[in-house]
């Protein structure tokens, strides 16, 4: 991960503490035959192997978990970074916007910070900047599954509720003085604290990825991180920053321009990007309620579709509906040179 600044680009690790890497532990492989398939689900969760969704309700979801806890897991290595993925800045409870979110929210739904689970399922895209622009700056885009953050109203989260558990990809590009570059890449949050890169698995366009999020309590997270693309799973502790705890606020499926040493970043022209499969689910209660990413909860649940805005108050990203399990995600204006989607 990178930035460009006045005098070049800057490695991120260089510009964060690496106490940042304090709460994030890799967890090592898993003893020598092990099949968490056929295993007790409390027996799973001693061994961090996430939590498994319901075969019968979501098939294709539950496929890819079970391709992320056959193979090897692999212990990556932690880059720290000066990169946030924030709650929603701006956000307009008239017109659903956002000026670094896109994506749906699932609010007021029932969850339980001591054992909720969220995942997604992506194709990687390509990063792109908008045709003719080449200014010696980057553009950067995150696409993640996530819990809390969202809170409805207002331009920054109430008082005590600024938390967010989280993790995904990032996609930059840069072009300027002769150089084009390309850098993919994952990574795990718990906001406040800086984002964490993380080695493992290696992210390249066109992978399908899983993203599997989860809490043992309201200050434990967990993260497991699936190539399927390159049959590489890594699964990450991430305890909570200090005095943070979950809430069970909200559970979102987000493309995201992050904010990177103090700045929102300028939106990569990444084109299309389809969510498949996501749910959340309360896998700590005796009878899991689930949700799924493009479907009304019902009330007092509310589903949230916000759009991003640039820096002009112009919408540059939006996910589309398509069913219950598929979002499509669309760049257009300003990220892409002022067309409509498709660019």
């Amino acid at each position: 991960m990178k930035i460009a600044t006045s005098v070049g680009v800057l490695l991120l690790a260089s510009t964060a503490s690496a106490g940042e890497l304090t709460h994030v532990t890799p967890i090592s492989p898993l003893p020598f035959g092990y099949d968490a398939t056929v295993t007790h689900p409390s027996v799973n969760l001693r061994h961090a192997i996430p939590p498994e969704p319901d075969s019968r309700i979501h098939p294709r979801t539950h496929e890819m978990w079970r391709g992320a806890v056959s193979t090897e897991r692999k212990t990556g290595k932690l880059t720290p970074t000066n990169i946030l993925h924030k709650p929603p800045v701006q956000y307009s409870t008239a017109s659903s916007s956002t000026a670094n979110w896109s994506g749906t929210v699932l609010s007021g739904i029932q969850t339980t910070p001591q054992g909720q689970a969220i995942t997604a399922t992506f194709q990687v895209p390509s990063a792109n900047r908008a045709p003719g622009d080449c200014d010696g700056k980057w553009t950067n885009m995150a696409a993640w599954p996530g819990l809390d953050g969202f809170y409805g109203t207002g331009s920054s989260p109430l008082a005590g509720y600024s938390n967010l558990l989280q993790a995904g990809i990032e996609v930059d590009a840069f072009c300027g003085g002769g150089f084009d570059q390309r850098i993919y890449s994952a990574w795990l949050e718990w906001y406040p604290a800086y984002a964490v890169g993380v080695s493992q698995p290696a992210i390249n366009p066109g992978d399908v990825i899983f993203v599997e999020v989860w809490t043992t309590s309201p200050t434990q997270g967990y993260v497991t991180i699936f190539n399927r693309s390159t049959n590489v799973s890594a699964t990450y502790g991430v305890a909570a920053p200090t005095g943070i705890s979950l809430k069970g606020t909200s559970a979102e499926w987000i493309v995201e321009r992050p904010t990177i040493g103090g700045q929102m970043a300028r939106l990569t022209n990444y084109g299309a990007l389809s969510f498949l499969g996501g749910v959340t689910w309360d896998f700590a209660s005796p009878s899991p309620t689930t949700y799924s990413m493009g479907a009304d909860p019902g009330a007092p649940g509310t589903l949230s579709n916000v759009t991003m805005l640039d820096d002009h108050n112009s919408p540059i990203s939006s996910a589309t509906i398509e069913n219950s399990g598929n979002l499509l995600f669309e760049d257009f204006g300003s990220a892409c040179g002022g067309g409509f989607p498709p660019c």
